[in-house]
């Protein structure tokens, strides 16, 4: 489990699909798990698009050797 990705319920579940979880939601709740840690580093992922251009987002992950660092994977492809 320690490299599960947590999907969170949302506040407001849909009635047509009860089993819905936002992507949105679990990351914002692997951030905050990073930050509570304490021992949060930081996380640049990059994109070139054909025309050259670049975009970056920063944002945190679990170190290496970390119990929860399994999940930086699966949050890291979310992007």
């Amino acid at each position: 489990m320690a490299g599960e990705f947590r999907l969170i319920a949302p506040k407001h579940v849909p009635p047509l699909e009860p089993a819905f979880r936002p992507a949105v939601l679990a990351n914002r709740a692997f951030r905050d798990e990073v930050a509570a840690s304490g021992a949060g580093v930081p996380l640049v992922i990059g994109l070139e698009r054909p025309d050259g251009s670049l975009s970056r987002y920063d944002t945190v992950a679990f170190p290496e050797g970390h119990p929860r660092a399994g999940a930086n994977l699966v949050y890291a492809n979310a992007w």
